[in-house]
């Protein structure tokens, strides 16, 4: 049986998550505007690699903060694990397809996608 977190402290990492996600959909969207919101200016791989990491890293972490009120902690840690390799291999798809990046990237566009479900399974099992 999962111990659950005091009511203070679900509420807190529930919103934690919340904003956590929220931001890196932001950075998906719109990477070069929340670039601007910290004075950077990024061309094109500056928009993929913060995409690929800094979105990928945000929504991955919030889901974890998230499931973190209701499962042990590997299942939500993996759990934030399988969203990180889905961002990051939705990230790398488009920007191969729209030649933002190169061919070699097609080994992340199979191995993201296979990881994601890898650790999604085992944070179920767990």
């Amino acid at each position: 049986m999962v111990e659950q977190p005091a009511p203070p402290l679900a509420l807190l990492l529930r919103a934690a998550g919340i904003v956590l996600v929220v931001v890196g959909i932001a950075m998906l969207i719109a990477p070069s505007a929340i670039a601007t919101l910290f004075g950077l200016d990024v061309g094109a791989g500056g928009e993929f690699m913060t995409r690929r990491y800094g979105a990928a890293g945000m929504v991955g972490l919030g889901v974890a903060l998230w499931l973190a009120t209701g499962r042990t902690a590997p299942s939500a840690v993996l759990g934030g694990v399988a969203a990180w390799f889905f961002v990051q291999g939705g990230v790398a798809i488009v920007a191969t397809l729209s030649g933002t990046i190169s061919g070699v990237a097609w080994v992340t566009v199979l191995a993201d996608p296979i990881l994601g479900v890898a650790s999604l399974l085992l944070a179920r099992r767990l």
